[in-house]
């Protein structure tokens, strides 16, 4: 007689497979199987949770990265000085693993992680005339473990191999080569864990998506099956059902507190696929972090990979009197009271169908951001604990907190940034991060005082700078601004804004990310324009001046003035770096978008339109019209001058100057300060400047 087969779906675009009953009880026991009771069938369905396309793939392109990478120049070095070792152990172990020459392939039935020891031309040597090194390719998921004879072959000898190579690196570390390589992976291992983590948040995304969906589903029934003329039926909504209606309630309850029931049970449903997700996620940023470390210092992938029981007591971790899991439940338990009171509130006052879907609407974006820093604090925890276990299986007692050096460090990262710190001192929140939600901060191994990093990244500038602390940068810039700011000029210095007796004030704080030239430029062009304009200047000055700051602006402009001549805003995003300015200039200007300026001041062109606007704003305060009736008196002018039609004397104006009136002024006053005087329109600006001051 056949055996029973049970039939187990999958999703994505796999193809449901059938299982029997002992091979499905037990995937069910390790959890790979999801078993689940459907009351209206009354049978049930069982669901693959190992396989779904989207997981499968955003993992494989994460080992990928971290994992099977060739072995570089220092890799090479480091393997050939390890294969000289005087340890037989480790020699005996190389052999062993090269000379069996594996191949195991990743087993789909039973979702057994595989190990291939690849071989390499032009490596470093073992044994023979063959070139060839040893290259770990780790294959893994969520619920993967090393294959048994791998295991029983490393499992004596693979931490005391870290240990000598960790041992054996203190001739190697002092090339600054080797110090500045391994900085600059500990910022691309941040960089592979954010990124990875970004893709497990469109899943995540995906399934609130979904969930936002069947909720307002619905409450669309509800209000299909009883409003009435004036709105839903209060007191259809207030009848008791029967049991029979509802027996797996078990009591009688009105139909208002069944759709109460029915929502919390779908949010349950949401929370339990995000949990899930967001195991996934962390186990494989657990794996790929402390693989990634160790094969960045040794050349060789972890043998034994991260402690399966290890993983699980960071999973379940308590940090900051909670874990993943907890919080997450916390977040869904909010919205599912934030749901069952839109329902309730809008059954008793007649809300409109529309109005309830916004607020359900509302709630899941509210979920939505509260979900997005729990993932993305919670990550960067996860990845900093494998950081800090690979440190420990090293062998190095200290390590040093790195900030991102940008303008969106919080404040406490800025403090902490290149303190050195005893490994077993450690504490999440206060010198290990995530030190507050949605923190970037990362650890770097401390290799000794003499060893400290060369050259860090400025995540603003994009430009590889002499290694110093976030402070130590910070104060070495703003002594660079003060010095660029004419002495004589200065009225007052106060909490890091420098004040002048020209009516321009000047952040340093947010300043400092501005490139240095592009800086130089910007302080140089104000003070001549507010030299040129100065009853323009005179205003601002005895409004409290202008305040000039630089950051990333939520339009994305590259720069800003405020109506009141309040504040000019210049965008570090494009201003940080002096060559990619120019060269955003040359394109806008190429194509029309932009006056076509002298190329000498492509530099001047940002501080130039912005003053412009100042210029208009004072205009029209003190002079009673508008910016269009501004904008006619210059074309006006400029056919006059030049005897041209409207149509010709348009044609000559920027894309952008054609997009508002306002913008018509800036980019005209920007042409008659910046560009050839004979042209058309900067005659006219300079004829209508002239008139009315």
């Amino acid at each position: 007689m056949p055996k029973k087969l049970f039939k187990v779906i999958i999703g994505g675009s796999y193809k449901p497979y059938e299982l029997e009953e002992k091979e499905l009880l037990e995937r069910i026991k390790k959890g790979w199987i999801e078993k689940k009771y459907n009351p209206i069938t009354k049978t049930f369905t069982y669901k693959d949770l190992t396989k779904t396309v989207k997981t499968e793939k955003i993992i494989n392109n994460f080992t990928k990265k971290n994992i099977t990478r060739k072995l570089n120049n220092l890799d090479v070095d480091v393997l050939n000085e390890l294969l000289e070792m005087n340890n037989t152990d480790f020699k005996g172990l190389v052999k062993k693993i090269y000379n069996t020459k594996w191949e195991i392939g990743r087993n789909s039935n039973y979702d057994v992680e595989g190990v291939r020891i690849a071989n390499h031309s032009n490596m470093a040597s073992y044994g023979g005339n063959n070139q060839s090194a040893i290259q770990a390719n780790l294959v893994f998921d969520n619920k993967v473990k090393y294959v048994e004879t791998l295991v029983d072959i490393t499992k004596e000898t693979s931490k005391e191999t870290l240990k000598n190579v960790s041992s054996n690196l203190s001739s190697k570390v002092s090339s600054n080569s080797n110090v500045k390589y391994w900085t600059k992976r500990a910022g691309q291992r941040l960089s592979d864990s954010e990124q990875f983590t970004s893709e497990y948040l469109k899943l995540i995304h995906d399934n609130s998506e979904k969930a936002k969906k069947d909720i307002d589903r619905l409450i669309q029934n509800v209000y299909k099956n009883y409003s009435n003329e004036t709105g839903l039926d209060i007191e259809a909504l207030k009848q008791k059902i029967n049991v029979g209606d509802i027996d797996n309630y078990g009591a009688r309850i009105t139909r208002l507190e069944q759709q109460k029931r029915l929502i919390d049970e779908r949010i349950k449903s949401f929370a339990n696929t995000e949990a899930k997700l967001s195991k996934d996620l962390y186990t494989s940023l657990l794996n790929g972090s402390y693989n990634s470390f160790i094969n960045d210092y040794t050349g060789f992938t972890s043998f034994n990979g991260i402690n399966d029981r290890l993983v699980k007591q960071i999973l379940n971790n308590n940090w900051k009197n909670s874990n993943y899991s907890k919080r997450i439940w916390k977040n869904k338990d909010q919205l599912s009271n934030k749901l069952q009171e839109v329902l309730h509130s809008g059954a008793l006052t007649g809300a409109s169908n529309a109005y309830m879907s916004k607020e359900i609407r509302n709630a899941f974006d509210v979920d939505k951001f509260y979900s997005d820093r729990l993932v993305r604090t919670e990550s960067n925890y996860f990845h900093n604990q494998a950081e800090l276990e690979a440190l420990k299986e090293m062998g190095y007692t200290k390590y040093i907190f790195s900030s991102i050096l940008d303008n969106r460090t919080s404040a406490i990262c800025q403090e902490m940034d290149a303190q050195v710190i005893e490994v077993k001192d450690a504490k999440v929140g206060e010198n290990l991060p995530p030190l507050h939600p949605n923190c970037r901060s990362t650890i770097l191994t401390y290799l000794g005082d003499d060893l400290m990093p060369l050259q860090r990244y400025n995540a603003v500038t994009g430009e590889l700078i002499d290694y110093m602390s976030y402070k130590d940068y910070e104060n070495k810039a703003l002594a660079n601004i003060d010095k660029l700011i004419t002495k004589d000029k200065i009225l007052n210095v106060s909490d890091n804004i420098v004040y002048t007796n020209y009516g321009v004030n000047y952040d340093l704080k947010s300043l400092k990310w501005l490139n240095s030239e592009m800086l130089e430029t910007s302080i140089n062009q104000l003070e001549y324009l507010s030299n040129t304009n100065l009853v323009v200047s005179n205003d601002m000055l005895s409004n409290g001046g202008l305040n000039v700051i630089s950051g990333n602006h939520k339009s994305g402009a590259i720069g800003y003035m405020s109506n009141d001549n309040k504040e000019m805003f210049l965008s570090s995003k494009y201003m940080s770096n002096k060559a990619s300015y120019i060269k955003l200039m040359d394109s806008q200007i190429k194509y029309g978008w932009k006056m076509p300026i002298l190329k000498v001041n492509y530099a001047k062109y940002t501080q130039s339109h912005e003053w412009g606007h100042a210029v208009e704003n004072y205009i029209m305060k003190t002079k009673g019209t508008n910016a269009n009736k501004i904008k006619h008196d210059i074309i006006d002018i400029a056919i006059k001058q030049s005897g041209k039609t409207k149509k010709e004397v348009l044609a000559l104006m920027s894309d952008y100057g054609k997009t508002k009136d306002v913008e018509f002024f800036a980019e005209a006053f920007t042409m008659s300060q910046l560009g050839k005087q004979d042209h058309v329109i900067a005659k006219a600006m300079n004829e209508y400047l002239k008139g009315v001051f």
